[in-house]
Formats: structure tokens, C-alpha cells, sequence
């Protein structure tokens, strides 16, 4: 209610200039923000049903894109969800690790190449 309304005096520019700025008011209006500020309801009711619709469209492509269907189309603006991350890996052989061309004693290597799933990882 306005301060006319209810019969109150303005405050005047002297006695708005005597105030502290850093003053907190005694009471605050707590209320969730509009999700959208629309200047009818008309226009509010439209808007939030296009997103619906928007919401709508998205998540029936990102069960697409969760199927396995990289052609999903998703929604103009929208950002569609990362896919996972594949690391590809080069042919291997039989064994993660091989040693080649050990010496008598097997606790040292000859000229060698222990070989991992990246390539090379030690030469003797």
C-alpha cells in the first residue's frame, strides 16, 4: 500500500538525505522470482506453454540421444547433453604386456620392448 494511500507523509529530500545508506530494512518481501515477467496473463500463460512444448521436444530427444541416435534433433537454442567419452585404443596383442627376447636370467631384459596398450614403455 502506498504511503498516500494510507495516509502517511512523504519523507521529503532533506529527511531521505539524513537516512544511512547502509540500513537494512525491518521487513523484505520474500517470493520466488516470476519465471517469466510478462506485461499480461495472457502473454505469461502463452509463454509458459511454449516452454512446455520446448521442454517437451527436449526431452524426447535426449531419450533419443540416449537410444544410441547421434541424428536426435534437439530444439533451436537448447544445448543437448555431452556424449560419453570413448577413448579409442589401438589394435593390442594377446597379453596387456609382452617381453620379448629375455636373457638366461629372467630377472634382466636384453634389448627388449615392453610393450603396453600406448606402445613402448621401456627399452633395454
Amino acid at each position: 500500500m502506498a504511503r498516500l494511500e494510507r495516509g502517511l507523509p512523504v519523507l521529503g529530500g532533506g529527511a531521505v538525505l539524513r537516512q544511512n545508506p547502509l540500513t537494512r530494512p525491518n521487513k523484505t518481501k520474500k517470493s520466488p522470482a516470476p519465471r517469466f515477467h510478462a506485461a499480461t496473463k495472457a502473454i505469461r500463460d502463452g509463454l509458459r506453454e511454449a516452454y512446455g512444448l520446448f521442454l517437451a521436444a527436449f526431452r524426447d530427444a535426449a531419450e533419443q540421444l540416449k537410444a544410441g541416435d547421434r541424428s536426435a534433433r534437439f530444439p533451436l537454442g537448447s544445448f543437448p547433453p555431452g556424449l560419453p567419452f570413448v577413448r579409442t585404443l589401438p589394435a593390442m596383442p594377446p597379453y596387456a604386456a609382452t617381453v620379448a627376447n629375455r636373457s638366461s636370467d629372467s630377472s634382466k631384459l636384453t634389448s627388449a620392448s615392453v610393450v603396453n596398450r600406448t606402445g613402448p614403455i621401456f627399452k633395454g
